[in-house]
């Protein structure tokens, strides 16, 4: 017994040993390793990176003593360099981007000065681009001596803070992207607002409109507006094919019967509007049907947080989504939270190729009933949910067409302090489908019409809870 325990602890002793050792090796080598990590970034990436602060130190200095047309050829230049290494397509297909650039650089050069530069060269050259997200900074300017001097008072802000926005001017103006068309239109329409009892009905065209916020009597906005009003069958063709057809009532040969025509058309709206206040980014709600009722406006990280938390508390009645007043942002967080982990979801394509993304995994995705609500002003990330959930058949998409403005983009910098939105990323269907351009048609196109908004119905609202009732009635118990 006594040679057994001795045999025991010589192991033990022994194992010990060894375990020692061999941390010691693993420290000596983590220590080595540290230390050639650190040698490498003091003999390699340090020189690296002061020689190419140098270097932009000496390109800013050199910049800054240019002057005329030299200091506005030097941002031109820069601004197409920007484009040449990021913009997603490298074959720039879909315009002559080598002509647009020869054709410009004397306009640039020809500039009068740097708001003319980017007022009349770039703005106008990205507009030309057959992509969305293509677009302009124009550099902060250099405050004058007295500006830098205390102010006597606090500054009024440019609108009061009970100002709504769009809700309060009753109506969105929206630009519908449609193969080479460039629309701008009425999106939605705010159901009870001053704009739909002044008959401004969802898709009619935007010729002028102009706001004015005061902050007398409570606070208003004062619209004025001149539209062309289309007919249910022209803003259903408008926009979902890009096509206006203004076909004119027969004997209308004549150019002055055509003009008259067309002019009877034109509707001219002036109005005052009161201070609602603005609307919450994330809407949460149980209609009275059971069906839970989800509207945010941002894919950002707070607001999704709320949109998942809420998907959660979600019964067999089903989810609407509303994504008619969103712009885009993250879309891989709902994403998540709607499908199953590792789901093929979409593709994407820069200037790298092409990949496939995936969802990342959540334990609990929400796999009930399911309606999106769309319209023009779904734009980006929103019409991506709208895509992947109508084509996974996920869910129904219940509304108007979406913007056709998919592409991703970075800002990057430009010598003068300015900047340039470049479209760095496209987004494609599983199948290959663009989106952009395009846009997403829903299952259920819904346009409002103008007596159920003054009356303060949502006929999108409604037919998205129908379809889920419906569904929910036929699901087995």
């Amino acid at each position: 017994m006594v040679k057994d325990a001795k045999n025991t602890t010589k192991k033990r002793t022994g194992w010990i040993g060894w375990t020692l050792r061999g941390l010691g090796v693993v420290t000596a080598l983590s220590a080595l390793a540290f230390a050639g990590l650190f040698a490498w970034f003091v003999l390699v990436v340090k020189p690296q990176q002061i020689a190419a602060q140098k270097a932009e130190a000496e390109r800013a200095a050199a910049f800054a003593r240019l002057s005329g047309p030299a200091r506005r050829l030097a941002i031109f230049d820069a601004f197409v360099a920007q484009i040449d290494r990021n913009y997603y397509d490298q074959s720039f297909s879909g315009f002559d981007w080598p002509k647009m650039k020869r054709e410009w650089r004397p306009r640039a050069a020809a500039a009068k000065d740097d708001t003319s530069l980017y007022n009349d060269v770039f703005l106008q050259m990205a507009q030309r681009f057959p992509s969305s997200h293509m677009a302009v900074v124009w550099p902060a300017p250099k405050p004058s001596p007295d500006a830098l001097k205390p102010a006597s008072s606090a500054p009024t802000a440019p609108h009061p803070p009970e100002y709504g926005g769009e809700k309060d001017v009753g109506f969105q103006v929206i630009l519908l992207r449609r193969d080479t068309s460039r629309i701008m239109m009425v999106g939605e329409v705010w159901p009870g607002s001053e704009a739909a009892r002044q008959g401004i009905t969802p898709g009619w065209l935007i010729d002028k409109v102009t706001y004015n916020v005061t902050s007398d009597k409570g606070g208003r906005v004062h619209v004025v507006g001149t539209f062309t009003a289309l007919t249910p069958t022209q803003r259903q063709r408008l926009e979902t094919a890009g096509v206006l057809n203004l076909t004119l009532p027969e004997g209308a040969i004549s150019s002055q019967a055509a003009e008259k025509y067309l002019t009877s058309l034109k509707k001219s709206v002036e109005y005052d509007a009161p201070f609602s206040g603005k609307a919450p980014d994330v809407t949460v709600k149980r209609l009275p049907s059971g069906v839970l009722y989800i509207r945010f406006d941002h894919f950002d990280k707070p607001g999704l947080k709320q949109v998942t938390r809420a998907l959660q508390t979600a019964g067999k009645t089903g989810v609407i989504l509303d994504l008619r007043y969103n712009g885009g942002g993250n879309v891989m967080p709902l994403m998540d939270a709607l499908l199953p982990a590792h789901t093929p979801i979409y593709k994407t394509r820069d200037a790298n190729g092409v990949q496939t993304l995936s969802t990342e995994g959540n334990s609990r995705p929400y796999a009930g009933p399911l309606v999106v609500l769309t319209g023009p002003a779904s734009a980006s990330a929103s019409e991506i949910t709208a895509s992947v959930m109508q084509t996974r058949q996920r869910a129904l998409v219940v509304g108007r067409p979406t913007a056709g403005a998919v592409l991703s983009s970075q800002f990057f910098p430009l010598p003068d302090g300015g900047k340039v939105q470049v479209a760095v990323r496209d987004v494609e269907t599983l199948s290959g489908k663009r989106l952009e351009n395009a846009g997403v048609t829903p299952d259920i196109v819904v346009y409002p019409a103008i007596e159920d908004l003054r009356k303060g119905k949502d006929p999108a609202l409604e037919a998205a809870e129908r379809q889920l009732m419906a569904r929910y009635r036929k699901a087995p118990k």
